[in-house]
């Protein structure tokens, strides 16, 4: 049994039907005459009339209708009276010559009056008996019921004073009853807090909604899980919960209200701990998406160093080596056997420094920076289709003018990535690069028409560090990075990035 059932005393309902019979009778009379009864009646008449006036046979008519309304009922006893009535006047015109005519007629006639007094008084006494045992019988049942539901009520009370939250009653204002636990947790006794305000417990600006929540219990309503503080005997608060809900009498009239009160302050301290973890977790979350992208930038700069050293010294150096040994070749003319082998020296020498030269671009192109981001990947593309053989589509659509440096990196290595996979695991037949953009940002699509592949479970780290370390880098950027695939059905590469209002202006 719940809490708030316990309290609900107020909602014990005594049942106080009962309903009788004004009768005497429980059952009715079976249909005719007894005929016990009827002998009976005919032998007193067949005594009266051999009887001569004036010996009082006739009273023993008294005595079968006083039985007859004791095992027969009242009407049933009139109609017996009434005969028995005719009979005696009968036997007065029947019965031989006795008496003096006057005597034996008011004889009669006080045969007559006592018969129908008994008659009547044996009706009276018998309903006072019936009302005096019907009287007994309510009292009896009253008795029971308040016995079972003082029992009951005993029973709730026992649930109410061991409920480990603190229960209490309200009234008029004042608190009329407190449990055990409302004293350990306020620290009020039963004899400090009986008969004080309820406000004794309130802080002070917490005063004006403790009177809206009386006053809407009053109306009958059910106020539920008020989160809220309390003050305690020392003047420290307790964060609650609160359940406040109406006392009624039997009839339904609102007479208070009853307050259930939950301290949930062990609740508070592991939400303020939960919400200490939720502000560390954001910190090591900015942290390391800052330290992401650090990472990401130094990579690009390092990229862009490297390939600036490659174009700039490397390549330089590989291309006068060739020269040189080119410039030897009028040496070994007297050695022309020689020649050969200088001249693939040579082609090997060139070829090199272009093989450096194509690396250097693929680790940093420079028309990224000098030309922008539909440049390079329009020349990224040309190479490409040169490189792979493979019919590789560009699309343009609503490219902004202004594309800041970061994000269009972002959208080159997604490229560049892509078609590097492609060209690797796809075995396609053609390739389309689309750069597009939309009303708050820009976005790249690279699609192929090979093999696809099984996209990997939630959860499930991917075999390779290319596909994740795209869409790290779109995530830092507020983008967002989805692959489409399925065995047999190819494979679409998209990847969108926010522009402020002033960079997705597009071109005329």
């Amino acid at each position: 049994m719940s809490l708030r059932t316990a309290l609900h005393w107020n909602e014990f309902f005594v049942s106080a039907s009962h309903e009788h019979d004004a009768d005497l009778t429980t059952t009715s009379p079976p249909p005719g005459v007894p005929l016990q009864l009827l002998f009976t009646v005919i032998i007193i008449f067949g005594l009266d009339w051999i009887t001569p006036l004036g010996f009082a046979v006739y009273m023993l008519y008294v005595p079968v209708c006083l039985t007859t309304l004791w095992r027969r009922g009242w009407r049933f006893a009139f109609i017996v009276g009434g005969v028995c009535s005719m009979l005696i006047f009968a036997g007065f015109f029947v019965s031989p010559s006795g008496s003096l005519f006057t005597f034996s007629l008011a004889d009669r006639t006080m045969a007559l009056l006592t018969l129908w007094a008994s008659l009547w008084g044996g009706k009276l006494f018998a309903l006072r008996t019936f009302e005096l045992e019907r009287t007994q019988a309510i009292a009896r049942q009253e008795t029971e019921q308040r016995t079972r539901a003082e029992s009951k009520i005993r029973g709730l009370a026992a649930i109410v004073e061991s409920s480990t939250d603190p229960i209490m009653n309200i009234k008029d204002g004042v608190v009329v009853a407190w449990n055990p636990a409302a004293e350990h947790v306020f620290g009020y006794s039963a004899e400090d807090i009986l008969g004080q305000s309820i406000n004794l417990l309130v802080p002070a600006h917490r005063t004006g909604e403790v009177e809206v929540s009386v006053a809407q219990a009053l109306r009958g309503e059910l106020i539920q899980d008020i989160v809220t503080e309390r003050k305690r005997k020392d003047g420290s608060l307790v964060p609650v919960s609160l359940t406040i809900f109406p006392v009624k009498t039997l009839d339904g009239q609102i007479i208070g209200c009853s307050a259930i009160v939950r301290d949930i302050t062990e609740r508070k301290k592991a939400e303020e701990a939960l919400r200490q973890k939720q502000r560390e977790l954001e910190r090591y979350h900015a942290r390391l998406q800052d330290l992401s992208t650090k990472l990401l930038k130094a990579q690009d700069q390092e990229r862009q160093r490297i390939a600036r050293e490659l174009h700039d010294d490397m390549t330089q150096r590989l291309a006068a080596l060739a020269v040189d040994v080119g410039s030897l070749e009028h040496l070994c003319r007297p050695k022309m056997a020689l020649l050969p082998r200088l001249r693939a020296v040579q082609e090997a020498a060139g070829q090199l420094a272009d093989d450096i030269h194509n690396f250097a671009y693929r680790l940093h192109p420079p028309q990224l920076e000098h030309f922008g981001l539909e440049a390079a990947i329009h020349d990224h593309t040309d190479e490409f289709r040169r490189r792979s053989g493979l019919p590789t589509q560009f699309e343009l659509r609503a490219v902004p003018q202004i594309i800041p440096i970061d994000i269009a990196t972002c959208l080159y290595r997604v490229m560049q990535e892509s078609l590097q996979n492609v060209l690797k695991h796809a075995e396609a037949s053609k390739v389309v690069v689309r750069l597009l953009g939309t009303f708050s940002g820009i976005g790249i699509c690279i699609q192929d028409d090979g093999k696809g592949f099984v996209q990997e479970s939630a959860g499930v780290p991917a075999r390779g560090l290319g596909l994740p370390s795209l869409e790290e880098r779109v995530r830092l950027l507020n983008g967002r990075f989805r692959i489409r695939t399925g065995p047999g059905c190819g494979t679409e590469v998209h990847a969108w990035v926010p522009l402020s209002d002033t960079q997705s202006i597009t071109r005329p």
